[in-house]
């Protein structure tokens, strides 16, 4: 029989989005093409559309700073 996992085990600190190594995403659409992405991490701010395209991207984790 499974059994339930603590409430803790998918609790994930905040990253600092201010750091000078973080890239800041606003309000960015990407209609076909390519977007090579370096390793780090990307705070989205605001909205983001993909319409087609690729995103080639190794080592980056995505951090959404707002929700709708």
């Amino acid at each position: 029989m499974p059994y339930g996992l603590p409430s803790n085990a998918f609790e994930v600190p905040t990253p600092n989005c201010a750091h000078p190594d973080t890239t800041t995403w606003r309000i960015s659409t990407l209609h076909n093409g390519t977007l090579n992405l370096d390793p780090g991490l990307y705070c989205i701010d605001g909205d983001i559309t993909i319409n087609g395209g690729t995103i080639v991207a190794e080592g980056v984790t995505f951090y959404l700073a707002t929700a709708a």
